[in-house]
């Protein structure tokens, strides 16, 4: 592949990779909110006296512990995209080294060839010139 086209490769997994961190970001803001409410059903659980009230609370933190686990769940898979796409990344601009310094190779041998060329068609100028002054 092209330098460009690497390099749009690697903008577009940065990106990815962004939006992967920010799917993080809502997974964990989703668990610290359900620690919360759990520990919120607990507190109220145990300030009531009423048996009908604690199941209701127990039942709203064995919901919460279900969805916690959830998230986790999700929030554990998203790290796991996390390191996929960023050795993906890692790959990406290792090859866009090689084919930078490539690049680089092909464009010095060009111009290696190019002042080749200059040089001989200055030295066979200047041996023209000698010559049309030894004639003269």
């Amino acid at each position: 592949m092209s330098v460009e086209s690497y390099r749009s490769t690697l903008q577009r997994q940065t990106k990815d990779r962004s939006g992967i961190e920010q799917d993080k970001a809502h997974q964990r803001k989703k668990v610290g909110n359900l620690l919360k409410d759990i520990g919120d059903a607990r507190k109220s659980s145990t300030q009531t006296s009423s048996a009908s009230m604690q199941r209701t609370y127990l039942n709203r933190i064995e919901s919460k512990q279900k969805d916690l686990a959830r998230a986790q769940h999700a929030l554990a898979r998203l790290d796991g995209k996390l390191a996929s796409k960023t050795a993906e990344i890692n790959r990406t601009i290792k090859s866009l080294e090689q084919a930078e310094a490539s690049a680089r190779l092909r464009q010095d041998s060009a111009d290696k060839e190019r002042r080749r060329v200059q040089q001989r068609h200055a030295d066979e100028m200047t041996r023209a010139a000698r010559e049309q002054a030894r004639i003269h």
